[in-house]
């Protein structure tokens, strides 16, 4: 099994490489593969594949985007599943989000992964938003000063790095996942 991503600062490889461990805890072959070193990657050596994306100012990576039009049609005849990496999943999942902030978020969510599959073509057969990360440490300047006005808005602390992934929630899609899989290839 394939488990392709794109990262940023980082997280988004984090969560690809908690997907692989998990998917290998259920008895699979899992590859993991940053979308940026894989230019040839051929997918016919796969018998499934999850992808991984972050998304940064309302879109997911464009290298990944590219490999995913390039590679569609190979997808199409794999059992998929596509995270995508967000801080808008994380308002949606935050405690102190108000339910006016929750749905604005959900709606923003949708349009963001409507966007992805209108532009790469591509509809992966599971779709999973996931919570991301505020990694002050690993941006920019202007990044970090784009960050702190996203933490600010959103009344979170800006000091530190935050991660505000779900991992139970993301152990209990990759079994679903595994599972489904295993009974598709038997």
């Amino acid at each position: 099994m394939l488990v392709l991503y794109a990262t940023t600062e980082g997280h988004t490889r984090h969560v690809a490489e908690h997907v692989g461990e998990q998917l290998v805890e259920h008895g699979l072959d899992v590859r993991v593969v940053d979308v940026r070193s894989a230019p040839r990657l051929e997918l016919s050596d796969f018998s499934a594949a999850v992808l991984a994306s972050p998304i940064h100012a309302s879109h997911h990576d464009r290298a990944l985007i590219r490999f995913v039009k390039e590679h569609r049609a190979a997808l199409d005849t794999l059992p998929t599943a596509f995270l995508s990496v967000s801080l808008t999943e994380a308002t949606v999942e935050a405690a102190q989000s108000t339910e006016a902030r929750r749905a604005d978020a959900v709606v923003q969510l949708g349009k963001q992964l409507d966007a992805f599959v209108t532009e790469t073509g591509w509809t992966p057969g599971h779709v999973e938003p996931v919570a991301g990360a505020l990694l002050f440490s690993q941006a920019g300047f202007l990044k970090r000063l784009f960050l702190k006005a996203i933490a600010k808005s959103s009344k979170l602390d800006s000091t530190k790095d935050q991660v505000f992934t779900n991992w139970a929630a993301l152990d209990t899609f990759v079994e679903r996942f595994a599972v489904t899989w295993k009974s598709a290839a038997l």
